[in-house]
């Protein structure tokens, strides 16, 4: 299923939020090791980190990070060196943002697999209800419009200004469906700075389902759950990008 942020520097992020479950750094390595050895084995280097008592943080060479405490399971890929940069961070001037090692679409695939072999384990020895899942995409842009739909968010937030802007930071969380039990919703988070040495824009779509009563996610069901998520979030992105949303027509000079 390919997207229009395969044609730019864009990296995936899967969560899961849980309802509190309490386990040990220790507790969090000996479930999972297995999982873990292997995906560490499989890259040149790695790094263990415990930020705190129920913690786990394992960065690997290969660009993936693996985030556990008590109420989240979190898959992102950040790349190597300065493939992918924080929100807002700006690439040295006059030099474009440099792309990922695969498109978005091969590295989410591989977040969905990698989180669906981390999320067996933790299922069958400690079950815990799922209140939300998330996707999200970060990316960094050059300053020409990256996708027809990225340019009409930018126009539609500066609306009330005929000349435009210079600088631009807002967070819209917007409800897409809304119904018994369960909720679809998706932060559109965006930074943008023009200034003499060029301009730089930086975007995260979090696209996530929220289930008001938790619900169970055993091991066998979670493969189903991602997959339908998947589908939903690619397809409001794909519309997002088309500039298929319902904007405000910027005022004419």
């Amino acid at each position: 299923m390919s997207t229009w942020l395969d044609q730019v520097t864009a990296v995936p992020t899967i969560g899961l939020l849980t309802e509190v479950g309490f386990l040990s750094t220790q507790e969090y390595v000996s479930i999972l090791r297995p999982t873990l050895e292997k995906f560490c084995a499989a890259a040149k280097s790695y790094a263990i980190d415990s930020p705190g008592p129920m913690n786990l943080l394992v960065r690997t060479s290969d660009g993936f990070n693996y985030k556990f405490d008590e109420t989240n399971v979190v898959v992102d890929f950040k790349a190597l060196s300065s493939e992918a940069r924080p929100m807002g961070s700006s690439p040295s001037s006059g030099s474009a943002p440099p792309s990922p090692s695969l498109p978005f679409s091969n590295l989410l695939d591989m977040c969905i697999e990698r989180i669906l072999q981390l999320w067996e384990p933790l299922a069958k020895i400690r079950p815990r209800r799922l209140q939300r899942i998330g996707l999200m995409a970060t990316g960094v842009f050059d300053p020409g419009p990256p996708a027809p739909g990225v340019a009409a968010f930018v126009g539609h937030l500066e609306h009330p200004w005929p000349l435009g802007s210079r600088k631009l930071a807002a967070n819209v969380l917007a409800i897409l469906e809304d119904e018994v039990g369960v909720r679809t919703q998706c932060h559109h988070m965006i930074q943008m700075n023009k200034s003499e040495e060029g301009a730089t824009l930086a975007l995260q779509l979090d696209w996530q389902r929220v289930w008001t009563v938790p619900r169970e996610a055993a091991s066998g069901q979670m493969a189903s759950l991602l997959g339908e998520c998947k589908t939903a979030a690619i397809d409001y992105f794909e519309r997002f990008g088309r500039g298929e949303l319902r904007y405000a027509s910027k005022p004419s000079d």
